[in-house]
């Protein structure tokens, strides 16, 4: 059982073997406790503020956000989690882990809502306090007998109070940064993201859209390659971002030569889209017009 603030699974629970065995694959990628319990929370609070996305929507709190943004930041967080602990998708649930099939949930509520796929299969659950500023991280092997009778319109159901004596606990009630709860930083961190360059047109209101398709590839091809640490400062996660946008359009060349394209006119006809989209104002392929586009 790790040490610090949690509860785990006495020996002679029926479970105990397979979620010590979870318990020890997930710390081995981690490397170690003390670095789990530092980049998980770590990881918890990108997920949070990247979904809220303070700069730009105004927003500083999970209340303020949409149902469906809810729903992404349970995706987010598990992808941002398989990226971390470098493991792979399972064949049916989010994640294999040591040849076991593991569904993860996550909850910003006080249970977790449980679909019928996950049942006979261990769940990681995850849940973030925003107002306590405080994080858990537990493991159980979802069984009927440990879920309530009710069930949603989709089917799915929440763990039942019996349940959650069977959940083998790695964090509970952590304590993870938490800027919200601070109206200096709330404030700072707000004017950080206005300090920008002025956007160029926007004629269909699309390009924040299209921006946003271009991350989720961006975050896609860094589950595959190298991403930034949670510790990483500011500069770095932009010179990676930098880096790993260098790699694809690379690899996008590559594949240009395999499939008989020329990337010059794929980049000519990007050039003329991109001044369409922005009305003219965009400035993004002035350098390469004279080397590349014309």
């Amino acid at each position: 059982m790790v040490e610090g603030n949690t509860r785990g699974l006495a020996p002679t629970h029926p479970d105990y073997e397979q979620t010590q065995r979870l318990e020890t694959a997930i710390l081995q990628k981690a490397k170690g406790f003390e670095n789990f319990k530092v980049n998980f929370s770590a990881l918890l609070r990108r997920a949070i503020d990247e979904v809220i996305d303070s700069a730009r929507s105004n927003r500083f709190t999970l209340d303020e956000i949409e149902k469906t943004e809810k729903t992404y930041l349970g995706t987010k967080i598990e992808i941002l989690l398989r990226n971390y602990l470098k493991m792979s998708k399972g064949k049916v649930l989010d994640l294999s882990i040591d040849g076991i099939e593991v569904d993860i949930k996550n909850t910003i509520g006080t249970n977790w809502t449980i679909p019928q796929e996950a049942v006979g299969h261990p769940c990681l659950l995850v849940k973030a306090h925003e107002e306590k500023a405080t994080c858990s991280f537990g493991i159980v092997v979802i069984t009927d007998a440990l879920l309530n009778l009710g069930k949603n319109r989709d089917g799915k159901r929440t763990i039942s109070k019996i349940g959650m004596e069977s959940v083998h606990w790695l964090l509970r009630d952590e304590p993870y940064a938490n800027f919200q709860s601070y109206p200096e930083i709330k404030e700072a961190h707000f004017m950080a993201g206005k300090v920008k360059t002025r956007m160029p047109a926007d004629p269909d209101c699309m390009n924040d859209e299209r921006a946003e398709w271009a991350g989720k590839v961006l975050e896609f091809f860094e589950f595959y390659g190298e991403s930034p640490h949670f510790d990483a400062t500011e500069d770095e996660r932009r010179e990676m971002a930098l880096q790993n946008l260098t790699d694809l359009m690379t690899n996008f060349a590559h594949y240009c030569d395999r499939n008989g394209l020329e990337m010059q006119n794929v980049l000519r006809r990007s050039s003329g889209q991109y001044e369409e989209e922005t009305e003219g104002e965009g400035t993004q392929f002035i350098a390469l017009s004279a080397a590349i586009i014309h």
